[in-house]
């Protein structure tokens, strides 16, 4: 019988290897616009990289729903208040972020199974509610939208160290 060949891109990384790359990673990336570092657990649990951003709300139901929500104005109102109101919402979107954005936190973790570095994925609208999995696809690169219907590339996981759900890139992929 012929032995199973090994893998070069599947061989499992141990805690410690994969704690030393991670910490050399993060101080890599560390000026990149995430702004990469590394996040030690208080306990035996393995650390991840972690990194945040907050986007555009592309073609996002809910957040087009929650911005509507306060802006029909009343038909009486004279034009001098309408234009105070748009003067005032423009001053206040001048120093705050847009109401349509998604806030992303991205986390590389040690997978428990595979011992393969695994992105997982956090999404939150400005309310924050958690993104579905249609909205964190909506983020997700052309690449990966070809692969849209496979069940196996972004699925709904439990943190490996924070023990909460998340999103996952199957660790093959």
């Amino acid at each position: 019988a012929a032995e199973a060949q090994e893998s070069p891109y599947m061989s499992e990384l141990s805690t410690a290897e994969f704690r030393r790359q991670g910490i050399a990673l993060a101080q890599t990336l560390t000026a990149s616009p995430l702004g990469w570092s590394w996040v030690e657990c208080a306990d035996d649990r393995p650390g991840h990289l972690r990194a945040r951003c907050t986007v555009a709300a592309v073609a996002c139901q809910h957040c087009a729903c929650a911005a509507g929500a306060g802006a029909g104005l009343e038909e009486d109102e004279d034009a001098g208040a309408m234009r105070a109101e748009a003067d005032d919402v423009a001053a206040r979107a001048s120093a705050t972020p847009t109401p349509l954005a998604h806030r992303l936190e991205y986390h590389i973790a040690l997978h428990p199974t595979y011992g393969q570095p695994t992105l997982l994925i956090f999404g939150q609208h400005d309310d924050s509610s958690a993104l579905r999995t249609a909205e964190v696809w909506a983020h997700l690169s052309g690449e990966f939208q070809a692969h849209r219907d496979s069940p196996f590339v972004l699925t709904e996981v439990e943190h490996p160290t924070l023990s909460f759900p998340c999103f996952a890139i199957h660790p093959c992929r």
